[in-house]
């Protein structure tokens, strides 16, 4: 009797607001198997180039003579994730090459139908070298295939560094609610080195009123962004009064990720010093729309 691949996906018909409808945390454990592990049915995985580096599913190792990282901090590490693994395929025996990567997995066709809003959310870690043009992409698709959306997941990460952002949510609202016929894409290209890993992949319904500060900062500038000075850190700014160097901006950008426009939304800065309120700001109020961005000084 054969036994049944260890993975699973489930789908939720429950609609409540942010609740999530379907996810897999991909469990595709396979002892049968000969490589350790099955893909379920209706998943695709597939590898661009004529070297054999797809996508696999580990539980133990991303991989590579020069990773370093040996696990992921996902939500369920333990029963392993997907990764495409560069280095280990440019690292065999010890002999380094430089081949680019290019592969892609994809899910199988997903409901959205009774669905008016659609959040994709999954947990990441990456490094990418050596190629600055590298791709790390979520397509998606209403038609079953035949006309895909591109979306950036690197968020701005540089090569050779560690992925700027590990939790990610993408609103593909536009695309998928309504749909019958969606399918995600996860591929990696244009890099010889290093990993992508995901774990944790979840759609759900998005919130009535989401807004998500994704970025902030405090800068020293003369005025906002057109002279920009840097941000001097251990410069006490005691030491720069009567100068225009030094003058604080402080900015945050936000995402209107929920169903309903946002009214009213300003960026508040309060600090205080040895216990006591030092400054006190607030940008104007402006209004943000679903799905769009805002950065507000």
């Amino acid at each position: 009797m054969q036994q049944a691949p260890y993975y699973s996906y489930k789908t939720n018909p429950v609609k409540t607001e942010g609740e999530v409808f379907w996810e897999t945390s991909f469990d595709y454990k396979d002892p049968s198997s000969p490589v350790g592990y099955s893909w379920p049915e209706g998943w695709t995985s597939f590898d661009e180039t004529d070297l054999n580096m797809p996508w696999i599913w580990s539980a133990d190792s991303l991989g590579g003579l020069f990773t370093n990282l040996k696990g992921l901090k996902s939500h369920s590490p333990e029963d392993g994730w997907l990764v495409l693994p560069a280095d280990a395929y440019n690292s065999v025996d010890g002999n380094v090459t430089e081949h680019l990567v290019a592969a892609y997995f994809q899910t199988p066709l997903i409901d959205c139908s009774d669905k008016g809003s659609v959040i994709v959310k999954f947990y990441q870690e990456f490094i990418s070298c050596c190629n600055q043009s590298y791709a790390l992409q979520l397509l998606v698709s209403n038609d079953a295939g035949t006309h895909w959306s591109t979306f950036d997941c690197s968020f701005g990460t540089a090569m050779n560094e560690y992925a700027q952002k590990n939790e990610v949510s993408i609103n593909i609202s536009e695309i998928a609610a309504g749909m019958d016929q969606v399918s995600l894409r996860f591929r990696f290209a244009d890099a010889s080195h290093y990993f992508w890993a995901i774990d944790d992949l979840r759609l759900s319904e998005a919130y009535q009123d989401e807004l998500i500060l994704e970025d902030h900062q405090a800068s020293l500038y003369t005025d906002q962004v057109e002279n920009d000075e840097g941000f001097l850190c251990y410069l006490p700014w005691t030491l720069l009064e009567g100068s225009a160097f030094g003058q604080h901006t402080f900015w945050g950008a936000l995402l209107n990720d929920g169903i309903n426009d946002q009214e009213d939304v300003a960026l508040q800065v309060n600090i205080t010093k040895n216990g006591s309120d030092f400054y006190a700001g607030s940008s104007d109020p402006t209004r943000i729309r679903t799905l769009e961005r805002e950065t507000l000084f």
